[in-house]
């Protein structure tokens, strides 16, 4: 999937992606969660205990 299709998929542009991958910037948590799942992922938060 390349940057603009990424973004394309979580509402923003390319160049918030590629700050994003560079470590210029940290995604929202929000933004993280839209972002795993446009690429096919799922996060889950287990609590440890």
């Amino acid at each position: 999937m390349t940057q603009e299709q990424l973004a394309k998929k979580v509402g923003t542009d390319k160049s918030y992606i590629s700050k994003v991958e560079h470590g210029l910037i940290v995604p929202s948590i929000g933004m993280f969660y839209r972002m795993a799942a446009a690429m096919g992922y799922e996060v889950e938060l287990v609590k440890r205990g």
